[in-house]
């Protein structure tokens, strides 16, 4: 868990660096944490680390990882990738 946050923390300060580099603001943009590999347990500890948009390419990995996180009573914003 500490190298997940880690790497949460990581990614959202490059997100802020660059945003102000191209003078826009962080908060107009969204990171989309890609699950594709990623067991479902591992997607609700990024989730509970505050990372609410994910996104999965197959529609029957998705349903399952969704329906894990409603059983958690945990909610994201999904994000169906092509």
């Amino acid at each position: 868990m500490d190298v997940l946050k880690e790497n949460l923390q990581r990614v959202s300060a490059r997100v802020s660096e660059t945003a102000a580099a191209a003078e826009r603001d962080p908060e107009t943009l969204t990171v989309v944490a890609i699950t594709k590999y990623v067991a479902p347990a591992e997607a609700l500890a990024l989730a509970r680390l505050g990372h609410s948009d994910l996104g999965e390419n197959r529609h029957d990995k998705l349903e399952a990882k969704a329906e894990a996180f409603n059983a958690a009573g945990v909610k994201v914003r999904w994000h169906f990738v092509g």
